[in-house]
């Protein structure tokens, strides 16, 4: 498909949906100049999974994510989940890769990262490939967006929705914001 340039295009996601969005708008100045992206709005954003994945371990509602993530991160990035998961992790990763999010987000309430990884892991985050894949996520890092964008998180409890951080979303508007957005 081959739009002409004039033709305006938004991006619009919400929650996984706001990955690529975000994204898109951050690296289109670079990676594809052509398209003329007028705006984007993206709600429930995961600006920085480190902060996200203490956030949803051990809770009742989303801590199925944990394994989905280590699906997500190993396909994405070519490592080998067996080398740091328990018995028990390998069982959710296999249970988990080929269904939706909503057959497992809550399936597994109390789940920690820590359930997930062997020793000498104690966390997710102890594991080297896994905090490289983060580290390359992390929203704001790749390139500021040109056009004007709504970012949306909500707080329920003090800290977010459950899944997202409220206050790494408002720091990533801020962030834009400072860069001229």
């Amino acid at each position: 498909l081959s739009l002409p340039d004039s033709t305006p295009v938004a991006l619009a996601g919400y929650s996984g949906g706001s990955v690529p969005t975000q994204w898109g708008a951050e690296i289109a100045p670079e990676y594809a100049p052509e398209l003329n992206i007028v705006g984007a709005a993206a709600g429930g954003l995961p600006v920085h999974l480190a902060h996200n994945l203490p956030y949803i371990s051990g809770s009742t509602d989303w801590s199925g994510v944990i394994p989905a993530l280590v699906v997500a991160y190993s396909r994405a990035y070519g490592f080998d989940p067996d080398t740091f998961l328990s018995d028990y992790g390998r069982n959710l990763v296999s249970t988990v890769q080929d269904q939706c999010i909503n057959d497992f987000a809550a399936d597994y309430p109390g789940l920690t990262d820590g359930d997930m990884v062997r020793a000498p892991y104690r966390s997710l985050l102890d594991v080297p490939v896994v905090v490289e894949a983060i580290d390359d996520n992390i929203m704001g890092s790749t390139g500021t967006p040109q056009v004007p964008m709504l970012l949306a998180g909500g707080d329920a409890d003090g800290t977010g929705d459950g899944v997202m951080i409220t206050a790494d979303v408002e720091g990533l508007a801020r962030q834009y914001c400072d860069r001229g957005v």
